[in-house]
């Protein structure tokens, strides 16, 4: 069977035409179909002698040019055809025999005749042209879609490629950016880059770490400004939050933060030290203050411990020679030692160490001397005390009518220090002179200060019947000292 559309040669049970895809349509009487197709066949011979005898009569009238055969031949081919006709009424006729049949005539006309080909071979020809087309087409389009898909996919890739690296550049210029402290200009650039590919995680966690320096680099300019205020207290306090806050993140973004951190205690120390320097007015203090800052490295720093070294050299002088000239020679070397401790090649405290030294020596000897002089001044003293320091200045006595003796005196206290319990020691003569007894009284008051006059007086009985009582003589006084 053919198709209905296309002229394609097809199977006998197709549904739709492999050439065109026209859907065909089956007649319930196979046979009429080939009789159609006969009769189709004969209308196209018909067509063919009508076109040959045509251009028969438009050829010249000339015996020689148009041979007998080829008139004798279209009727015989015309007959044959309307007998295959009138014979289909009762038996088919195979079409390939009738396809042949007309083949051949179609041969014997074209040897016979000069003229165009016949309508028959232009209208069979379309169904092969049809075909050759349909294969060709069915292979080029397969190749075409190829190309044309490989071709999308490359232009696909490059600007996906293009695409990829305008992120990157935008990437990096934004690390560069915040690295160099433009964190605006970096936010912008990440920004991009987000617009561009909003599906990529580290784009977004990029901006998360810009955004987080620049509140930083925010907070660094703020405890700046405090420090320019010279409000210390307000600044350590943040720099504090702000060290807590740093210590959470890390990453070369914010090296440069923790870098800073040493530079801005060292302006909170230095600044505090420098608002209560005038105020520190001894060493000790002024050495607490030294080693606060000592621990810190910057120009700042390294000028203030200059200043705290000179403000102890200045007070080191001054309150040591204040000793010195007090005679406090040890206070004022410890003093001066203290300074040298913190300047050791200070030529001002080593000459004053030096007269202090001199001085010291001198009042020492002299010390000595004194104190020679002094013990044996004392010693002097103390002899005299224990020796010489109660002197009779009155003393009487007379015999009364019973031949009984009474004495009385006065003694003053010639020692450096108070005297008591002092006792008077006399003995008894009788008119010749010879020792009769002796006997003791006591003074009062009983506790004399330096210079101060005692009394005593006492009664002595005459016990014996044939001596009298001549003279009554004091042999010793005795004293303690206190």
């Amino acid at each position: 069977m053919y198709c209905h559309n296309c002229g394609e040669q097809l199977p006998e049970d197709s549904q739709f035409c492999a050439n065109c895809g026209t859907k065909l349509a089956h007649d319930e009487h196979p046979v009429d179909d080939q009789t159609s197709e006969q009769n189709n066949e004969v209308e196209l011979k018909e067509e063919g002698e009508t076109s040959s005898s045509q251009n028969v009569d438009e050829t010249p009238d000339t015996p020689n040019d148009t041979p007998s055969g080829v008139l004798s031949s279209v009727p015989a081919a015309t007959d044959a055809s309307k007998d295959t006709v009138d014979s289909q009424s009762k038996e088919v006729v195979p079409a390939e025999e009738q396809q042949n049949e007309v083949a051949s005539t179609s041969e014997q006309q074209s040897v016979q005749e000069t003229e165009p080909i016949p309508q028959e071979s232009k209208t069979r020809s379309k169904p092969a042209s049809r075909k050759t087309f349909s294969f060709w087409l069915s292979i080029l389009v397969p190749i075409f879609s190829f190309f044309l898909i490989v071709g999308g996919l490359i232009l696909y890739y490059f600007y996906e490629s293009n695409v990829n690296e305008r992120v990157l550049n935008l990437k990096e210029s934004a690390e560069e950016s915040a690295l160099d402290g433009d964190f605006t200009a970096a936010i912008e650039d990440i920004n991009k880059a987000i617009d561009l590919r909003p599906n990529y995680i580290v784009l977004r966690q990029n901006l998360q770490e810009i955004n987080q320096a620049n509140d930083f680099s925010n907070r660094l300019v703020e405890i700046s400004t405090l420090i320019d205020e010279q409000s210390y207290d307000e600044a350590d306090e943040l720099l504090l939050t702000f060290i807590s806050s740093l210590d959470r993140e890390e990453g070369i973004l914010f090296d440069y933060f923790k870098d800073q951190i040493p530079s801005l205690q060292s302006a909170i120390a230095v600044g505090k030290i420098m608002l209560e320097l005038d105020e520190l007015t001894t060493i000790h203090a002024l050495s607490d203050r030294l080693n606060t800052i000592s621990s810190l490295s910057s120009d700042e720093a390294e000028e203030v411990r200059e200043r705290i070294i000179s403000k102890i050299i200045e007070l080191s002088t001054e309150q040591a020679t204040a000793s010195l000239n007090n005679n406090q020679y040890s206070e004022a070397l410890s003093l001066v030692n203290q300074g040298l401790e913190y300047a050791s090649n200070n030529d001002s405290l080593l000459s004053l160490r030096s007269q202090i030294e001199s001085e010291q020596a001198e009042f020492e000897r002299a010390e000595q001397e004194r104190l020679t002089a002094a013990l044996e001044a004392a010693a002097q003293d103390d002899l005299f005390n224990r020796t010489e320091a109660v002197q009779v200045t009155y003393f009487d006595s007379y015999i009364d009518s019973w031949g009984d003796i009474f004495l009385e005196g006065e003694i003053v206290n010639n020692a450096s220090v108070p005297i008591y319990d002092i006792t008077i020691y006399y003995t008894v003569y009788d008119d010749y002179g010879y020792y009769m007894d002796e006997s003791y009284t006591f003074v009062f008051p009983y506790y004399l200060y330096p210079g101060d006059i005692g009394y005593f007086d006492d009664w002595y009985i005459n016990y014996s019947w044939y001596d009298e009582i001549g003279s009554v003589e004091v042999d010793y006084i005795t004293w303690n000292l206190d």
